[in-house]
């Protein structure tokens, strides 16, 4: 992309918020910073200044400080939701749409709502609004901030379930990092100002670890300078500085199925991110059958790189290396990012058909970054359809060709003694050129080396011996073995193009509607 189309870009980017209202973040490491303690005395700065504005939630978790700076303050009544035997409180988004102030404050962006909500999200709450052109102030802890979840669940062991997306941390016109040191952090704590003193030995076992708050406040702060990196380029490019910062990296993430592609895709959402780029994330269609719970985690993996503003792409292809290398070919891509695989074995090491290893022989001046997971994932085996080597026996498979070839050898010893010997040669190969429509081209060639000894040793004189006395014998053996590989293979590469054919599109437009994979 050139730098004329990152100026256009940026220029429909600030156009595309004319009349909405503004957001301003405030962010912090973790709980008891102080970053509604902030927002609420943003506030009041502001009313007094004679700004309209309303408090429209704020937690303030029994804290006396926080509690004495909404007085002061409009209130907005939440809204009622009964749950099971209980009685919730929420924002009512409602509520506030009728009075329309200029500015609300909206505390835990992150809060997921209670069942019965206009929204599932808080977040989606504050997109609405803004849309209606009233400006949102809110808080938000870094460790919700999608794309650091994967780095804060391997620091601190903790699975972070209340997520914001990043296009949100992107849309905020204002961030304030609302830091503190970690050892004045704990003396609050301990003196009981962030929880009760009941809480406080729970609260140090987890975030609160010296370790773990150095960790996320070094996070924290590195959002921060990305995000003013960005706010500069953006500058540099709209006032015409002359200096174009933007790279000519695009890069992309393989996902499949699988509960290991949503730390890849956080990771390559990083990654272009700190490089300034474009990146997209692509899916491979082979001719291997999804599972049900495969269709269920590739639907959740799409949707998560739509969230975290990626482009899904997909192909057809008769291997994962393949489709992946021609989707970066025609879609410029620089950088590859694929999964180290978990599964370790006697071979691991003699392995030359990995995926990593396929997309560096091919790749061609793309560069391939092999990410291992952040942290293990429990897998249901029984569901999953685990990623096969291209070249991994199905034993099943060839159970059932040993015995299609048997039920072959019945039904040519009952013919025998109605033709001739050679004649069941060509029995064998039809039944090859059949079984083809049905199985892999290597349990085709399987069948036939099977069927072609099955011949000589039931049916080729002299019988139950290797022994081959006749040359014309000799020579329609090696015919029917070539013979049959090359059908057998032949056919089953047409079956395989039909399949693409017919998949292809349906399949691309499946991609891009999660609840129609199939």
């Amino acid at each position: 992309m050139g730098q004329a189309e990152e100026i256009l870009k940026s220029l429909k980017k600030e156009e595309s918020r004319q009349g909405q209202g503004r957001l301003k973040i405030f962010i912090g490491m973790v709980a008891g910073v102080g970053k509604t303690f902030s927002m609420l005395k943003a506030a009041h700065a502001l009313k007094q200044s004679g700004a309209d504005i309303v408090v429209g939630y704020v937690e303030t978790h029994g804290r006396k400080e926080t509690e004495e700076l909404i007085f002061g303050l409009e209130v907005l009544p939440r809204k009622k939701i009964p749950y099971k035997d209980v009685v919730l409180e929420e924002f009512d988004i409602d509520e506030l749409l009728i009075r329309k102030p200029k500015i609300v404050l909206i505390d835990e962006l992150a809060h997921s709502n209670a069942p019965g909500s206009r929204h599932q999200k808080r977040w989606q709450d504050v997109l609405e609004i803004l849309g209606q052109g009233i400006d949102v102030y809110t808080t938000l802890n870094v460790q919700h901030v999608e794309s650091r979840a994967d780095t804060v669940t391997a620091l601190t062991n903790i699975r972070i379930h209340e997520l914001v997306p990043d296009s949100i941390i992107d849309r905020a016109d204002e961030i304030v990092v609302i830091d503190l040191i970690p050892d004045e952090l704990l003396g609050r704590l301990k003196e009981g100002k962030i929880y009760p003193l009941e809480k406080i030995d729970s609260a140090t076992s987890n975030f609160f670890k010296v370790s773990h708050l150095t960790a996320l406040r070094e996070i924290s702060l590195r959002l921060m300078a990305e995000r003013v990196d960005h706010e500069l380029k953006d500058m540099t490019l709209i006032q015409g500085m002359g200096v174009s910062w933007k790279t000519n990296h695009k890069v992309m993430v393989a996902i499949f199925g699988s509960p290991y592609s949503e730390s890849l895709i956080r990771y390559t959402r990083k990654l272009a991110y700190g490089l300034n780029c474009e990146w997209v994330a692509a899916h491979i269609n082979t001719d291997r059958v999804f599972g049900e719970k495969e269709k269920e985690l590739l639907n959740k993996n799409i949707e998560l790189v739509k969230q975290l503003g990626g482009e899904v792409v997909s192909t057809q292809s008769d291997s994962v290396a393949n489709g992946l290398i021609h989707l970066a070919q025609i879609n410029g891509i620089t950088q590859i990012v694929v999964g180290k695989s978990e599964r370790k074995s006697l071979f691991s090491f003699f392995i030359k058909n990995s995926l990593p290893y396929l997309l560096i022989k091919k790749s061609a001046g793309i560069d391939i970054n092999v990410i291992s997971p952040l942290q293990r994932v429990s897998i249901d085996r029984g569901h999953v359809v685990k990623e096969k080597h291209e070249f991994e026996i199905d034993w099943r498979t060839i159970l059932s060709t040993t015995g299609f070839v048997a039920n072959l050898t019945i039904i040519n010893a009952v013919l025998l003694p109605m033709i001739q010997y050679r004649s069941i040669g060509m029995i064998y190969l039809m039944g090859i050129f059949v079984g083809s429509l049905f199985i892999k081209h290597y349990n085709v060639i399987y069948a036939t080396l099977l069927g072609g000894l099955c011949w000589n040793i039931f049916f080729l004189p002299p019988t139950f011996t290797f022994v081959i006395n006749h040359h014309e014998d000799w020579m329609l053996l090696l015919l029917y073995a070539v013979a049959g590989g090359v059908i057998g293979i032949f056919t089953n590469k047409l079956k395989s193009k039909e399949k693409i054919l017919r998949t292809e599109g349906e399949r691309a437009t499946q991609l891009y509607n999660p609840t129609t994979i199939s």
